[in-house]
């Protein structure tokens, strides 16, 4: 069981090291900045969800305020009526829609610290997108440096050129140019 246990454990790692050459660093950064991108959108499709569940609670928050005023001012004329059954069918619609005023002022905190907490993560996955593309510019930029770097050292190794050639070809430009006496 131990030997199938490290076998396993053998061929995943050399399945990895594998992984690990093909990928190329540039690929895997441009993936990383789709998936941040997406994860953006996504973020900011939540946060207008949000504002539309927040308003709609205000909505309703001033609809139960309203309902509770009127209750109120049927109360008093149930009162001055002398009609206590009104006013009890009344007075339990006013505790019903105090208990739903109750319950919509905490949804209304509940959306409001969600929406602030998405906020932030919108503000995190921009931070992370700004850094993966500073990243992945530095990447091109030391790439591009690398190649220019290798064309000029495989220039200069593929003719061949050595150093006597170069003495060579400097003392044939200095009696060209009349400079035969004169070596720096």
């Amino acid at each position: 069981m131990a030997l199938i246990k490290r076998l396993t454990r053998l061929i995943t790692a050399d399945m990895h090291s594998v992984l690990d050459a093909v990928e190329d660093p540039t690929t895997l950064i441009k993936q990383s900045i789709r998936e941040m991108e997406e994860a953006i959108a996504s973020e900011k499709q939540k946060l207008t969800h949000f504002k539309s569940l927040i308003e709609q609670a205000k909505k309703s928050i001033k609809a139960a305020e309203k309902t509770i005023k009127h209750s109120e001012e049927s109360l008093q004329l149930c009162f001055e009526k002398k009609d206590e059954q009104l006013a009890k069918n009344i007075l339990k619609q006013k505790l019903i829609s105090g208990k739903q005023l109750t319950r919509l002022k905490e949804r209304q905190e509940a959306l409001e610290e969600a929406h602030s907490n998405s906020e932030q993560m919108l503000e995190n996955f921009e931070q992370k997108l700004e850094e993966i593309e500073t990243a992945y510019h530095q990447l091109v930029e030391a790439q591009a440096l690398d190649i220019a770097n290798s064309t000029e050292a495989e220039m200069g190794q593929s003719f061949g050129v050595t150093q006597d050639e170069v003495e060579v070809a400097f003392l044939h430009a200095q009696k060209q140019f009349g400079q035969a006496g004169e070596k720096s």
